[in-house]
């Protein structure tokens, strides 16, 4: 019954086959799975012991029917397996069934229906331990008990038979194998006692056996031929911490018992591992490594491998990731998967990845979901059941060398059948030819020890059997042809009689031997295109044919050479798209008829690959519309293309008007400010290679007009009343992007209405109430930019301050004292009343505020008075006036009679200056104050500012700074305007003389320097030095730039004065230096520089050649330089010689000149390569053409003639 089905997320390069995992009916019990076709459908079935029972599951994931079958409990206890099921034909059938041992002292046998077969189950003669084997020849089975007992029980049940006894705690399993090739099947099982027993099916001891082990092993020997000898071997990995290998005669096989460093529960797997056709020993160990060892007990290369874990079962092996090699395969106690390589490491498409909580039930493998790939089978103790397909790289068809623990569902332990075997297939002869006769030799061996019988011997010609020379030992005289190819297979005479192919070699081939005749002549070819570049597909051509004196029918054989090294390329091709080929390389052809048999003299032909010019990038603006105060960058949308895969450089070429701008070629951008609006810039770039120009991009873009920027607007005074003037302040003012002098359009609104008023309104203009309005729109000449507005409302004006006097002076007490008071016009010509206070001798008197004068008797002899007058207009009160006075006795005798003068006396006017003294670019013009105007009435004295500007000094226009402006910004200033600022002072109530400062006239503005460097920027006597600009220098003023340039080496002025310096005027070691200034007609901007110091020049390359031009195998070959390498120095020049063959450095001696002819082999292509040296720097290294090496037929033939000489003095 499934439980539930669990999806596994896919980890590393492994993933769950659909259907599984499988949540079986209890946990699983044995420490292993068995794996079989049950109803031969060609996919498989797993078997999984589980607590209390056994369950089948299909390939799909699905519970086959009638299971899971349960173990009838005992006495209300459950019964269970603790290993897995055998799997084999115990009726005879042909149908198999599954066969274990429970802990109920019971052998149990049941149909792949879940029906319990005939005579099952058995009872045994104590509690079963090992798994169940098959032992098929006999029907019979074989297990293992507690009590000591090997027991055998038949396949149609019955009485279980003890035959032999094997010390009591015996665990292990047994191994089925016919050992000494007497036809009897033997049975291996190690005892409690730790003795490895080898008995056959009556109980008879093998000779030599029992052999002692260090403790028991619990686990199924491994049976097959380690060391090579022809000879069975017995592999068990026991708890004495040890792997043994026993030969026939009850001994350890030379290197070995192979120690670990603690048990070894699971068992061992035979398997090639180092992939030499030899069975290797794999043991996982309770150390936490896996052990690999050879048949002689040596370590193989990469192991053991400690996976950090213990391992308590058993190891299985197969190529898992496709590789064609063997991986091997375990499940660590931590319920981690674990897969390595024949190097014992990890493939990098199965990662380690954890399964299951507890790893204690061995992997197994098959190809489960039919898609020629092995997948993994995992069980667990908790009750899963997980089937994972791996996604791997390789497509070798995989080969599975040990699948399961005991190697197969009978639980064998062996190998396989072994069938006769036949190993160094060969001829007696090393050449032939038609006129001789050919003898096949080889060697014979049988595991089974049976002696050689019929051995069928099959002749094959190109591949063809050749019927009436079967079982012919030797072929007669005349019966072969040139060219012909003549190979031999040998057939076991059992094997070919029965027609089964069984484990082993069934069909061992032999090499074939070629019937030699004579080599074809050369072809004579060309390569077309004579001058090819990376757009010309490459042709070899045959002009005329190879000669073959055999008269074969030839075909030819194409090698590529490029450089010197060859292309691994199909043998027929004649062409070479243009995408292999890259610019001055060399190409050479050889050519080589083919008589089916033997290849021919090498024809030659060469070109070297021209350069392809590279193709136009595409550009673009970087801004797309770039102002005059924008910097102009120039960027690649695409860049250029070449066919070459070289790498490019671009040329960028500017012109303004039309007229080239004198930058660097390497020039990307241009800096603001160095055109004018209107301006017309041509952008060329042309893209090079390391030899020609290439494809040339143009852009062109008119710079445009930019309308102004608004700035923030404002009317001051913020608080304004009808005796303050209205001025337009404009702040935060923007340089224009076109660097334009920007003038100021504004218009006047008085609530609401459109009135004309200059920049600063009158006061006069003005009334109490008003909310004027100022709409401000900037203008650069061409466009207007947005408006902005700033609007004031006219507030009360405080009333006048009165005057106080009196019609006489001085007054006495016999008089009325009445004032006279005259109050000015209210500013808002509203109705005033007069407020009056009095003060005798400073104390208030208590008079009403309407009181205008003072009575008789009011003041008296002595007295000092203070009469204090207030304007009011309805809303406010005005300033207070006052006049002091004293009263006498009688008329004329007042001591005084004087008035606080009430008017306000203003401040004295100011010196200024206006600066800077040389304004101009971006310097703001200033307006200072050199000495402040002083204050009568020590009043706090501030100043209001008015600024003027023109073209002319008669023409001066006020700009709208506002009143509180102490400097004007440079965004308004240009070359040649005058400007003149007015202060006035202002003490809080009236303002004093406006004075104005002399005249400042903007001047001229000195350019930047430019960037400058000096190419190339490595240097040496070939090279003429060009001193160019990288960035232009700037002009604020717009001034069209020259530049002037000087030299310097070694510190000294040179008379060059251009920005070029021929080649022939430098000399190695010395240091070269540009001086460059920008001059705008009137000023010089700083001194850019730049330097190099010039290195030393390389040599040429020489032009070497192979001697001799045509060379056969075994002589000697000669790089002879013929044209020697020349340097620009003069320094003497020395050369590096290196040998080339097939493309690979050979690494002789730096001086070899000659190769010997002991290692010039026919069909070898050598290349010679010379590298000059100055004793400073190596130049390009010089090649030679390539030689192909020819057949050297006459020392072939002297060398058969020897060999064959010795072997009949042997």
């Amino acid at each position: 019954m499934i439980a539930a089905l669990v999806l596994l997320s896919a980890v590393g390069s492994t993933h769950e086959i659909k259907g599984f995992p499988v949540v079986t009916r209890g946990a699983n019990t044995a420490d292993a799975l068995s794996v079989a076709d049950l109803d031969h459908d060609k996919t498989v079935d797993i078997i999984v012991m589980t607590e209390p029972g056994i369950t089948v599951v299909d390939s799909k994931g699905a519970v086959r029917a009638g299971f899971p079958w349960l173990i009838p409990a005992v006495d209300g206890v459950r019964v269970a397996s603790d290993h897995p099921a055998a799997v084999c034909d115990i009726d005879g059938d042909g149908q198999l069934e599954l066969v274990f041992a429970a802990s109920n002292q019971k052998l149990y046998a049941l149909t792949r229906f879940g029906q319990p077969a005939p005579g099952f189950p058995v009872k045994l003669p104590g509690v079963p331990k090992g798994p169940v084997s098959c032992i098929t020849i006999k029907r019979d089975l074989a297990l293992t008990t507690t009590d000591g007992n090997l027991v055998v029980v038949h396949g149609s049940g019955g009485t279980a038979k003890t035959i032999a006894s094997i010390g009591k705690g015996a665990e292990g399993g047994v191994a089925i194998a016919d050992l000494n090739g007497d036809h009897v099947v033997e049975l291996i099982t190690v005892g409690g006692d730790a003795n490895l027993y080898v008995v056959d099916i009556t109980g008879k001891v093998l000779k030599g056996f029992p052999a002692q082990l260090g403790f028991r092993a619990s686990n199924t020997p491994a049976v097959g031929d380690i060391d090579g000898d022809a000879k069975l071997d017995i592999v068990v990995g026991a708890q004495d911490y040890t792997i043994h290998a026993i030969g026939l005669d009850g001994k350890e096989l030379a290197g070995f018992p192979v120690a670990t460093k603690y048990r070894i529960y699971g068992g061992v797997a035979l398997a090639d591992i180092d992939d030499n056709d030899g069975l290797d020993v794999v043991a996982a160990s309770g150390d936490n490594s896996i052990y690999a060892v050879d048949g002689h007990g040596r370590a193989l290369k990469g192991f053991p491998v400690n996976t950090g874990v213990r391992i308590m079962t058993a190891p299985v092996v197969g190529d898992v990731d496709r590789d064609g090699l063997p991986d091997i395969v375990v499940v660590d106690q931590s319920g981690r998967l674990l897969v390595y390589g024949r190097d014992g490491k990890t493939p990098a498409s199965i990662p380690p990845q954890r399964i299951t909580d507890k790893g204690d039930v061995a992997p197994a493998l098959a190809d489960l979901d039919g898609d020629g790939a092995l997948d993994i089978l995992v069980g667990s103790r908790d009750s899963e059941l997980h089937a994972l397909a791996l996604t791997v790289p390789g497509q070798a068809i995989p080969k599975i060398q040990w699948p399961v623990a005991g190697h197969d569902a009978e639980h064998t332990g062996r190998v396989g059948q072994w069938a006769a075997s036949f190993r160094d297939l060969g001829f007696t002869a090393v050449t032939v030819r038609s006129a001789d006769g050919l003898k096949l030799r080889y060697r014979y061996a049988d595991l089974n020890g049976d002696p050689e019988g019929d051995t069928q011997v099959r002749w094959f010609v190109d591949g063809k059997a050749q019927a009436d020379l079967d079982n012919q030992r030797v072929v007669p005289p005349g019966r072969m042809r040139k060219g012909q190819r003549w190979s031999f297979t040998l057939q076991d005479g059992a094997s070919f009689k029965s027609q089964s192919f069984a484990e082993g070699v069934a069909i061992a081939r032999s090499p074939e031997i070629i019937v030699e005749n004579t080599a074809p002549k050369s072809a004579k070819i060309e390569l077309a295109p004579v001058h090819p570049n990376t757009d010309a597909t490459l042709e070899a051509r045959l002009v005329t044919p190879a000669v073959d004196a055999d008269g074969d029918t030839l075909t030819y054989t194409y090698t590529w050479i490029r450089d010197g090294v060859p292309q691994t390329l199909p043998a027929d091709t004649t062409k070479i798209e243009p995408r292999l080929t890259t610019k001055n390389e060399d190409w050479r052809v050889v050519v080589v008829a083919h008589d089916g048999i033997t290849f021919g003299e090498p024809g030659f032909a060469t070109v070297t690959i021209q350069n392809t010019p590279p193709t136009a990038p595409e550009l673009a603006l970087e801004p797309a519309a770039p102002r005059t105060s924008d910097p102009i960058a120039v960027t690649l949308v695409k860049k250029a293309r070449d066919e070459d895969g070289d790498v490019l450089r671009y040329a960028y070429r500017y012109r303004v008007n039309d007229v080239p701008l004198d930058v660097s070629e390497n020039t990307t951008s241009l800096p603001a400010r160095l055109m004018r609006k209107g301006d017309t810039l041509k952008v060329e770039v042309t893209t090079h290679d390391d030899q020609i120009a290439g494809g040339k991009a143009e852009l062109s873009i008119k710079l445009a007009n930019t309308a102004p920027e608004t700035p923030t607007v404002a009317v001051a005074p913020a608080v304004a009343k009808t005796d303050d003037n209205l001025t337009v302040a404009l702040s935060n003012i923007i340089e224009d992007k076109d660097c334009d002098l920007i003038t100021w359009r504004h218009q006047w609104f008085v609530d609401g209405l459109k009135v004309d008023a200059p920049l600063t309104v009158p006061a006069e203009k003005t009334k109490k109430g008003q909310r004027w309005k100022v709409v401000v729109t900037p203008f650069d000449g061409e466009a207007e930019g947005p408006s902005a507005s700033a609007e004031v409302l006219i507030e009360n004006t405080p009333p006048p301050l009165p005057q106080i006097a009196f019609k006489k002076v001085p007054v006495n007490e016999a008089e009325v004292v009445k004032p006279i008071v005259t109050t000015p016009k209210d500013a808002d010509g509203d109705a005033l009343e007069l407020k009056y206070r009095w003060q005798r001798n400073a104390q208030r008197a208590g008079f009403p505020p309407n009181k205008t004068e003072l009575a008789v008797g009011d003041a008296n002899y002595g007295e000092t008075w203070t009469v204090f007058v207030i304007a009011n207009d309805g809303e406010v009160d005005g300033p207070e006036a006052s006049l002091v006075f004293d009263v006498g006795m009688t008329e004329g005798t007042a001591k005084r009679a004087s008035s606080i003068v009430p008017n306000n006396r203003p401040p004295s006017a100011p010196t200024v200056v206006i600066g800077p003294p040389k304004a101009g670019g971006d310097r703001d013009v200033t307006c200072d104050i050199v000495t402040n105007g002083e204050d009568p009435d020590s009043d706090q004295v501030s100043y209001r500012y008015a600024w003027f500007a023109g073209a002319k000094l008669s023409a001066l226009a006020q700009m709208p700074l506002g009143r509180d402006a102490t400097f004007a910004p440079a965004a308004l200033t240009s070359r040649g305007q005058s400007w003149v600022c007015e202060v006035t002072p202002f003490d809080g109530k009236v303002a004093g003389k406006t004075v104005r400062s002399a005249p400042l006239v903007i001047g001229n503005t000195a350019p930047t320097a430019p960037k400058v460097s000096i190419a190339p920027t490595k240097a040496d006597t070939t090279h003429e030095l060009v001193c160019q600009l990288d960035l232009p220098g700037v002009d604020d003023d717009y001034d069209t730039l020259k530049y002037k340039y000087a030299w310097k080496v070694n510190g000294k002025t040179h008379a060059g004065t251009g920005n070029r310096i021929a080649a022939s005027a430098t000399h190695r070691g010395e240091t070269w230096e540009c001086l460059v200034v920008a001059f705008d007609g009137d000023a010089s901007s700083p001194t850019a520089t730049a330097s190099v110091v010039i290195d030393d020049a390389a040599p040429t390359p020489p032009k070497v050649v192979v001697l001799p031009e045509k060379p056969l195998a075994g002589t000697d070959l000669n790089c002879a330089v013929v044209e020697a390498g020349k340097d620009a120095d003069d320094d003497k020049v020395d050369y590096r010689l290196s040998w080339i063959r097939d493309g690979v450095d050979q690494g002789f001696a730096p001086g070899s000149l000659f190769v010997p002819g002991r290692l010039v082999k026919a069909r070898d292509i050598w290349q010679c390569v010379a590298i000059p040296f100055d004793g400073v720097l190596d130049g390009r290294a010089g090649s030679s053409p390539e030689v192909v090496i020819g057949e050297n037929t006459a020392a072939l033939e002297s060398q058969k003639s020897e060999a064959a000489r010795k072997r009949r003095r042997r």
